[in-house]
């Protein structure tokens, strides 16, 4: 969409001396491209006047109109566009940016949207109090730089071009009013800090002070591996044990749901039992009032003071219980195929097809999964467990995190210690912000 635009000012300020010009010289046409409307691209077409600039003293004889609202001399597009640019180079960078940017009705190329990012103004540092230092790559492994950080604002106050104690002294000077300076374990930082800002304490940064403990936390879980490993040697045992006592299938889904539904019908009785019992009536007249359950087991209710759960049944014997051991030996060395067990104990003169098998299997693997996360312990990914905020993890990692605290005393108040300085860390950046 094309727009012509004229300007109907009387008359125009020289750029030089910033006198007031009427005499016209002649006219020409800019094409400038603008903010997209409903999608669509907008180019305006400017109709610009040249005027004479009737100062005598003025080196400047003819001059081009300035829009300084709309546009800058010279330019191709409107300082709206360009503030649009520069609000996508910022959100998501050069290639990304120009890719938005295109979506949105202004073609552009990444080396524009750059190009615009550079020539914003670089805001002015007059008072920083808390200050992050740190070095940063120019080029990675060749040509390395020094960033500065406002720890007040988060915001980068300064680029320096080399990581010399020199250079960053000369920074220090310049800006005695810094009360706090956080910096890396370098000694170079450390020495232009003592010199450049004696008044100022120095502090590690929590990035620092973290990347410490998950070192000497990953060389700690190193150390402690056997100990994991017989842990899971020992949970092994005791699955194994509890199967051989007891081995029960997974419950069919319609089985369960009935158990559930149960289970929702005496929380409502329990419930309706306890706001009668507050109201002060005794057993026998809430019997009276329910219907059910009975006297006796109101009383029970009662006596007990929480919610009565159903008693696991006692198991009934299967014909899967003869060739039981069997399958755990043949799990054992390492067969946890169902579909080959299943054969297998079928040529034995097992009866029942392969879904009754899968379903004794599934508690097996349950088991035996938990086992397996102590048995292939490694201590570089169980250090990220470990420094996580426990509510991030997914239930398999939070089981994990909890048979390796059991593994070893050790582990555990490894991980209450890190859990403390994780937190610690955490309330006292929000305290500093």
């Amino acid at each position: 969409m094309t727009v012509l635009v004229r300007s109907t000012a009387s008359s125009s300020a020289c750029p030089r001396c910033l006198q007031p010009a009427k005499r016209i010289h002649s006219h020409y046409r800019r094409t400038v491209a603008d903010v997209p409307s409903g999608g669509r691209q907008i180019v305006l077409s400017l109709v610009v006047r040249k005027f004479f600039c009737q100062t005598i003293d003025c080196p400047q004889r003819i001059f081009t109109e300035r829009l300084p609202d709309l546009v800058r001399p010279w330019a191709r597009t409107t300082l709206r566009f360009c503030s649009a640019l520069e609000t996508i180079g910022f959100a998501a960078g050069g290639e990304a940016g120009a890719e938005l940017a295109t979506l949105l009705g202004m073609p552009t190329s990444p080396a524009t949207v750059l190009r615009r990012l550079k020539a914003v103004p670089t805001p002015v540092v007059e008072t920083v109090i808390h200050v992050g230092i740190d070095d940063w790559a120019f080029r990675r492994g060749r040509r390395y730089g020094t960033i500065l950080v406002d720890l007040q604002t988060h915001r980068v106050i300064d680029l320096l071009p080399d990581r010399s104690t020199k250079t960053a002294k000369a920074w220090f000077q310049a800006h005695p009013e810094i009360v706090v300076i956080s910096r890396d374990r370098g000694t170079d930082y450390a020495i232009a800090a003592t010199q450049g800002a004696p008044q100022a304490i120095q502090v590690a940064d929590r990035w620092h002070l973290i990347r410490n403990l998950t070192d000497l936390l990953q060389a700690f879980l190193a150390r402690s591996r056997p100990d994991v490993r017989q842990a899971g040697k020992e949970a092994e045992e005791a699955v194994v044990q509890d199967l051989r006592q007891e081995w029960r299938p997974i419950p069919i889904p319609a089985t369960e749901q009935i158990c559930l539904s149960r289970r929702a019908g005496r929380l409502d009785q329990y419930t309706q039992v306890l706001a009668l019992s507050e109201q002060g009536l005794p057993p026998k007249q809430i019997a009276r009032k329910m219907g059910q359950p009975s006297e006796r087991t109101i009383k029970r209710w009662l006596a007990q003071g929480a919610f009565p759960e159903a008693r696991q049944r006692r198991k009934k014997r299967s014909r899967f219980d003869a060739y039981a051991p069997y399958v755990l030996k043949r799990w054992q060395e390492g067969c946890h195929n169902g579909t080959q067990l299943w054969q297998e104990i079928r040529a034995l003169g097992y009866p029942d097809s392969s879904r009754m098998v899968n379903r004794f299997l599934e508690p097996l693997r349950k088991g035996f999964a938990t086992v397996e996360s102590l048995s292939r312990f490694s201590a570089k990914p169980a250090v990220w467990l470990f420094v996580q905020e426990p509510t991030s993890l997914s239930e398999a990692e939070q089981k994990e995190i909890a048979l390796l605290c059991q593994s070893n005393p050790l582990i555990e108040a490894a991980y209450r210690l890190v859990q403390d300085a994780r937190t610690y860390g955490s309330y006292s950046s929000r305290r500093a912000a």
